[in-house]
């Protein structure tokens, strides 16, 4: 369900060797903003009043500057899903704001994305065991 290549995986030596998993950029944007749309669509489909979730951008470009409210809309998003799904003990804790965001918090925000969309497969797989298909089949 979400993009090829979620990075969750950064280190300080990525930050340092300056590679593109060390620095946070228009790719990364545009990759969370997907994820964040898909995501918030499958909810949806399932049922979940994802209306606090506002419209992901997914067009940023190299030298685009993020204003401090998309960086609040960016953040706020994934914190909106999360809160759908309920925090559970896989999915890290979110920064508190995307100033000064660290290589591990931009780890953070994509691990919380994979965890939310490992949660709607299971959610979906379990849907065959208490659903008709075995529970109260005449």
């Amino acid at each position: 369900m979400l993009p090829n290549g979620m990075v969750t995986d950064r280190t300080l030596a990525d930050v340092k060797a300056g590679n593109a998993k060390g620095s946070y950029n228009a790719e990364d944007m545009n990759r969370v903003g997907l994820a964040v749309t898909l995501i918030a669509e499958q909810l949806r489909l399932c049922g979940f009043d994802t209306s606090r979730i506002t419209a992901a951008k997914m067009d940023w470009k190299e030298g685009d500057v993020p204003l401090h409210d998309d960086l609040d809309a960016y953040l706020d998003n994934v914190k909106q899903l999360q809160a759908i799904v309920g925090s559970t003990e896989m999915m890290p804790t979110l920064p508190m704001s995307m100033l000064r965001l660290n290589y591990q918090g931009a780890n953070d925000i994509e691990a919380v994305l994979v965890a939310i969309d490992e949660h709607l497969t299971l959610m979906e797989k379990s849907s065959f065991y208490s659903g008709e298909f075995f529970a109260g089949e005449v």
